[in-house]
């Protein structure tokens, strides 16, 4: 934050310094402001640049706020520039995949046999992966994936890759081989612990997950997944409290987690709380606006705590968002009757 104001006041006196621009742009991105990063590029990537440092940045700021096309043009426009560059040729390769342009993944990964760099081979081979998983062909993809366990034993993110593939395969057993092989190369690494809790939940061996989960939150315990998870083992064993406190501590780790927020509203409500309730499902709403199932919950939190104006509202959204779902139109109204609103009660139930 420091650096960032700095920065600021750098780029104001001189606007032209394109060595200040770019730092402040990179802080901006570690503070995950894309939006003001890709601002601080702009006069460095606008019209015809060249500029592929920049144009890189501002194709990464592009991934973050899900634009996806634009980071295509940016780094397109970058290899157009550097068509040497194996970086810039990786990145568009990924941006591509983002994009669902399979057929240009392919011809990028074609342009480029030979690669230096670990860094820069491995996402290629990654790539092989994915975009033969994303094509459906998933013995194609089994065979790229233990090819890429083999070629990089000392990575763990490569057993967590065939393991993924497995996963999809439906083969459990090599999948776990896959993860606990990963776990040799890297001990600490939470995902790999997380694909083995799934497993273990998948196999009926609560109790393995929840140890596991805890063990996660040991090595890293502001994850609020972990949380969400051992809320959900302990809704499976009755223990509502235990749910409860996790999934409220889920909600103080991670401000954007919608998952938590859903799950604790929907407790909230069955244990009757329905203030609390509307409370926590207002926070899910308000980062998933486009959710009819989320708009039903708050819906029946204020239905139930007699809120009927607002649960109107929230109802027919919900039933505008999925039309082709009765139980929402139904819902409202509910809501509809409870208002006095008799005639749009019925044509709603018609």
């Amino acid at each position: 934050r420091q650096a960032e104001m700095y920065l600021s006041a750098a780029v104001a006196a001189g606007p032209g310094n394109t060595l200040a621009r770019r730092l402040l742009a990179e802080t901006r991105l570690a503070l995950n402001k894309a939006e003001a990063a890709r601002q601080a590029l702009e006069p460095l990537t606008s019209g015809a640049s060249t500029d592929t440092v920049s144009l890189s940045m501002a194709a990464a700021a592009s991934l973050r706020l899900g634009e996806v096309d634009v980071a295509v043009e940016l780094l397109e426009r970058g290899v157009v520039a550097d068509p040497a560059s194996v970086d810039l040729k990786m990145r568009l390769a990924i941006a591509y995949f983002k994009n669902g342009q399979l057929d240009e993944v392919r011809r990028v990964v074609d342009s480029m046999p030979d690669i230096s760099g670990e860094s820069n081979e491995f996402q290629r081979d990654l790539l092989l992966v994915f975009t033969q998983m994303a094509d459906g062909n998933r013995e194609e993809a089994l065979e790229e994936a233990r090819l890429l366990q083999e070629k990089w034993p000392d990575r763990a993110d490569a057993h967590s890759v065939a393991g993924s593939v497995e996963l999809a395969t439906d083969d459990f057993q090599a999948a776990r081989a896959s993860f606990n092989r990963g776990l040799e190369v890297a001990p600490g690494d939470t995902r790999l612990l997380h694909y083995l809790a799934a497993l273990d939940v998948a196999e009926d061996d609560f109790q393995s997950a929840h140890d596991r989960y805890l063990t996660i939150l040991e090595l890293k315990p502001d994850d609020a997944l972990a949380m969400v998870s051992l809320a959900k083992l302990s809704v499976r064993a009755e223990d509502q409290d235990a749910a409860l406190g996790w999934l409220e501590k889920a909600r103080d780790a991670d401000a954007n987690s919608v998952t938590a927020r859903a799950m604790l509203a929907y407790l909230k409500l069955r244990l009757g709380d329905f203030e609390s309730a509307e409370e926590v499902a207002k926070e899910a709403v308000a980062l998933d606006d486009d959710n009819a199932q989320l708009h039903n919950m708050l819906g029946l939190a204020q239905y139930f705590g007699e809120n009927y104006g607002d649960a109107k509202y929230s109802l027919a959204r919900a039933a505008n968002l999925n039309p082709d779902e009765p139980i929402y139109a139904f819902n409202l109204a509910r809501a509809q009757i409870a208002d006095g609103d008799t005639p749009s009660a019925l044509i709603t139930l018609e």
